[in-house]
């Protein structure tokens, strides 16, 4: 295995390596484990869509920052920006143990972009919240 691409290359029949790039049939996702217990997620509340440009801190405003579109996606390079946190946002989930056993549970968030362009990934993980311990038929928000 010589080539190192991570993207996708339809033209070579290259599927792309990585769950960000991969198009083909998934047999275990990203993320998967085996667990003595059964989770559920509800109750999920996150934004519909995040805007760099919405996203300036107040001390970026008198400055002009590298902001561009390109295919219709954003781009900014991060060190022009203050502060990080000037792009956070709030998501909230309600995760539920329905087994028979206490077990810990790792969230993962994910994104995508709306429009997805040549090259570009189909995900990027965001956040991930590792080992929240949930004893059996109890809530963690």
């Amino acid at each position: 295995m010589n080539d190192m691409n991570m993207r996708a290359d339809p033209s070579r029949g290259y599927p792309g390596r990585t769950y960000r790039f991969y198009t083909g049939e998934v047999v275990f996702s990203f993320g998967y484990g085996l667990s003595y217990s059964n989770y559920s997620y509800r109750s999920l509340s996150a934004p519909e869509r995040i805007s760099f440009s919405e996203l300036y801190s107040e001390a970026d405003i008198g400055r002009k920052l590298a902001y561009a579109e390109r295919d219709g996606c954003g781009h900014m390079k991060i060190e022009e920006i203050s502060s990080c946190d000037a792009l956070r946002f709030s998501v909230h989930v309600t995760v539920s143990n329905h087994g028979s056993m206490d077990g810990s549970h790792t969230v993962l968030l994910f994104v995508r972009s709306r429009n997805n362009t040549k090259g570009s990934p189909l995900k990027q993980l965001l956040v991930l919240r590792e080992c929240i311990h949930l004893l059996v038929k109890l809530l963690k928000l």
